[in-house]
C-alpha cells in the first residue's frame, strides 16, 4: 500500500475576509489521514483576509504584486507537500477530497493533476441551470477539443490538484497572466509532462458572485474568448482578446493598402479605387479607437478598470490641486473614503499646500503630465517623458518622508494616447490609468446628470473619473460635483461596494 503524501493547499486570497473562513474549515474537516498544511496568499488585500486565515491557523504569506498566477507562484515556494491543490478563497471542497484526490494518482504513475467540476453555494436557479450545462456538456468538449489538439484536459481554475514535482519540471506558472487564461496556460504546460484527470464524480462548490456581478453571459464570453485566445495564440489574454484582433486587422489593413497603392496586387481602377477607400477609413477607425477610447488597450496596456471578487471600486479626481480640492476632501474625510488624485504639475506649484494635504489625508496621487496639453500624444518621446517626469519629481518630493509608497501611476490629459507615448510610459515604469465610468466634466451637466450617471454604470472593478478642478477654468467651483459627490458615495455603500485607492488595486 501507497505511504500517504503530504498535500499543501493553497488559497490566493485578495479582499476574502467575507469568504475565507468557509474555505478553510472545509479544507480542516476532511477525511484524510496524512499530513495537509494550509498556505493562505494574501494578494495585496486591504481588508482582513490575513487576520482572519491566521487566527484559524492557516500559514500566511504575502505577495503584493498583484495577479492570481503570481499568488500561486508564491504558495508554491513555501508549500512542502508532495501534492499542492490550489483552492479559490470562496470554494468549498467535499469532505473526501483529499482521499479521493490521493486515490486518483496513485492509481496511475502518468498523472501529474486532477481536477474536477463544482456546483453553486448560492446561485439562482438560473445561474445553477448554465452552470450545470456547462460542466455536463460544455466542459467535456472542450477537453475533446483540447485532445484533438494534442494536449491534455483543462484544469478548472477554482479548485486542482498537481504534483510539486510536475510544477518544478514546468518552472511553474506563468506570472505574466494577470488572471484569466491561466488555468489553460498551466494545463498545456502540464500536458507535456504528463496526463491530466478530470474526476466527473467530485464536486467542489464555489459562490455565483461573479456570475452575479459581471452577469452570466457576460462571464462564459470572457471565458470562452480567453479559452480560445490561450489555445489558438498561446499565451494568457487577460481579457484582450479583442485588442489582439485589431492589432492584427490593423496590420492587414496597412499591408493591403500598401499593397494597392503599389500596384503590386491588379484589379480594375474602380474597385481598387474602392477597396482602399475602405480599407484607409477602416484603419483610422482603428487609429481613432485606439487613440480616444480610454478602455482600448490597442497601443497599450492601460487600466480602465479591475478584475475583482468583490463590489470594489476606485473615485478618482482630476485636474488638480485648486481650491476646490478642499471640498472635495473634507467630504471624503466625512464618508472615511480613500481616493486617488491625478495632479498636474503646474497646479502644484501655484497649490502646494492643498497638494500636501491630499497626502496627509491618506490619498493616492498620480501623475497628470506638467500642463494638460491636447498635443502631449502628438508630441516626441522626450518630449512626452520630460512633460510627465518634472511633474513626478514634484508628486515623488511631496511623499518624502512619507511612510507610503509612491507608486508611478499616469493618466494621459482628457485620456488621449499614442502608441510612442505607451511605448514611453511603460519603459519608464508607468502604469497608465484610464477609467470606465464618468463624464462630470462638461459645463452644462447638473449634479443630478453626475449622480445619476455615476450610479448607473458603476460596476465592481470600476475606476471613476471626477474632476476637482477643470483645466483652462479657474473660476469653475466644482458645485455640481461637490453636491453630487456624498449621494454618489451613500447610493454605493448602500449598494454594498467599498473605495480603493488605485495605488492599492494595481
Amino acid at each position: 500500500m501507497s505511504e500517504n503524501k503530504r498535500f499543501s493547499v493553497v488559497i490566493p486570497a485578495r479582499n476574502e475576509e467575507n469568504y475565507i473562513q468557509k474555505t478553510i474549515k472545509s479544507i480542516e474537516n476532511q477525511d484524510y489521514k496524512g499530513f495537509v498544511e494550509i498556505i493562505v496568499v494574501d494578494n495585496a488585500s486591504i481588508d482582513k483576509t490575513a487576520e482572519v486565515a491566521k487566527k484559524l491557523g492557516a500559514k500566511v504569506v504575502t505577495e503584493m504584486r498583484v495577479g492570481l498566477p503570481r499568488a500561486r507562484e508564491t504558495g508554491r515556494s513555501v508549500a512542502v507537500g508532495d501534492i499542492i491543490v490550489y483552492v479559490d478563497a470562496d470554494t468549498l471542497l467535499p469532505k473526501n477530497y483529499l482521499t479521493v484526490t490521493e486515490n486518483t494518482f496513485n492509481s496511475n504513475s502518468k498523472i501529474v493533476a486532477t481536477s474536477n467540476p463544482i456546483k453553486l453555494t448560492d446561485g439562482t436557479p438560473w445561474q445553477n441551470f448554465w452552470c450545470s450545462a456547462f460542466f455536463k456538456i460544455v466542459y467535456p468538449v472542450q477537453n475533446a477539443l483540447l485532445t484533438i489538439f494534442g494536449l491534455s484536459h483543462q484544469v478548472i481554475g477554482g479548485n486542482f490538484a498537481v504534483l510539486s514535482k510536475s510544477l518544478d519540471e514546468i518552472g511553474g506558472f506563468d506570472t505574466s497572466i494577470e488572471f484569466y487564461g491561466e488555468d489553460l496556460a498551466i494545463s498545456k504546460h502540464l500536458a507535456k509532462v504528463g496526463q491530466i484527470k478530470i474526476i466527473s464524480n467530485l464536486y467542489g462548490s464555489t459562490s455565483a458572485r461573479r456570475l452575479t456581478t459581471q452577469g452570466t453571459f457576460r462571464t462564459f464570453g470572457i471565458y470562452f474568448k480567453n479559452f480560445f485566445t490561450v489555445l489558438i495564440i498561446n499565451r494568457g489574454s487577460n481579457g484582450n482578446l479583442l485588442n489582439s484582433f485589431l492589432k492584427i486587422t490593423l496590420i492587414l489593413v496597412i499591408l493591403m493598402t500598401f499593397l494597392r497603392y503599389s500596384h503590386l496586387w491588379t484589379m480594375s481602377s474602380h474597385n481598387n479605387i474602392e477597396l482602399i477607400e475602405y480599407f484607409l477609413g477602416l484603419l483610422f477607425a482603428y487609429i481613432i479607437y485606439g487613440f480616444f477610447y480610454p478602455k482600448s488597450n490597442l497601443y497599450g496596456r492601460v487600466f480602465s478598470r479591475f478584475i475583482v471578487n468583490n463590489p470594489i471600486v476606485s473615485l478618482t479626481f482630476d485636474d488638480g490641486p485648486s481650491p476646490n480640492t478642499l471640498k472635495v476632501l473634507e467630504i471624503l474625510k466625512k464618508e472615511n473614503i480613500k481616493a486617488t488624485f491625478f495632479l498636474i504639475g503646474n497646479q502644484i506649484d501655484m497649490y502646494p499646500e492643498i497638494a500636501k494635504q491630499i497626502i496627509d489625508d491618506g490619498h493616492c496621487i498620480g501623475n497628470h503630465s506638467r500642463n494638460h496639453s491636447y498635443t502631449l500624444p502628438f508630441k516626441g518621446s522626450s518630449k512626452i517623458l520630460n512633460e510627465t517626469h518634472s511633474t513626478q519629481i514634484k508628486i515623488d518630493a511631496l511623499f518624502k518622508g512619507q511612510k507610503d509608497e509612491n507608486k508611478k501611476i499616469f493618466r494621459p490629459p482628457h485620456g488621449w494616447r499614442s502608441p510612442w507615448m505607451m511605448k514611453t510610459m511603460k519603459a519608464n515604469g508607468y502604469k497608465v490609468i484610464t477609467w470606465d465610468v464618468g463624464l462630470d466634466y462638461l459645463p452644462f451637466v447638473s449634479s443630478k446628470f453626475i449622480y445619476k450617471r455615476i450610479v448607473g454604470r458603476t460596476k465592481p472593478g470600476s475606476i471613476i473619473l471626477l474632476h476637482d478642478s477643470i483645466w483652462g477654468k479657474p473660476n469653475d467651483n466644482r458645485e455640481n460635483l461637490v453636491n453630487a459627490l456624498p449621494n454618489i458615495i451613500k447610493t454605493l455603500k448602500k449598494r454594498g461596494y467599498s473605495f480603493a485607492r488605485i495605488d492599492k488595486m494595481i
